[in-house]
């Protein structure tokens, strides 16, 4: 379909290159307010998607049931534009999402809105969410999470932790 919406502007933008994990590259992406946002990854030789994570959730997935019924015709964002961070050890992506649009207005979008304002671990290898957190539910104030998510070492109770922070 067309990539442009009525005034000319991109539907999808990439404000982040992606990273190469297992010659895949994995992408978030800004979305407009009326197109569902996703993770992806692509196999960086063919360009084949390998997989996608809607983090505006297809009707029967996990946390559709947090949408009101015909929300994919009402809303989209919940996207990852502000990029995303990849533990290569663990082989765990983790991606920060922004508010569903409208930005202002949840009438048509009720309930709790998973995994808008959320913080996902995936998957790298298969992009299966692990767990997540939603800073914000059903949010009206335009709440995006604004940076990637950081990987951090820290001590805790006298012993070094691997943890993940979410700036907010």
């Amino acid at each position: 379909g067309d990539a442009m919406d009525v005034e000319g502007q991109p539907r999808v933008v990439l404000h982040t290159p992606g990273y190469i994990y297992n010659d895949m590259v994995i992408i978030g992406a800004r979305v407009n307010e009326d197109t569902p946002g996703a993770v992806r990854a692509f196999d960086v030789r063919t360009g084949e998607r390998k997989w996608i994570f809607h983090t505006l959730p297809r009707p029967g997935d996990a946390g559709s049931e947090t949408w009101p019924e015909g929300y994919l015709e009402k809303t989209g964002g919940a996207s990852d534009w502000s990029g995303l961070s990849i533990d290569t050890e663990r082989g765990i992506v983790y991606s920060s999402t922004e508010t569903a649009g409208p930005d202002f207005y949840g009438g048509d979008r009720w309930g709790e809105n998973l995994f808008a304002n959320s913080l996902i671990a995936l998957d790298a290898n298969t992009g299966e969410r692990l767990w997540h957190f939603q800073f914000v539910h059903h949010d009206l104030w335009d709440m995006d999470n604004p940076a990637p998510p950081t990987l951090l070492t820290v001590m805790h109770e006298g012993r070094l932790r691997d943890i993940v922070a979410q700036g907010t």
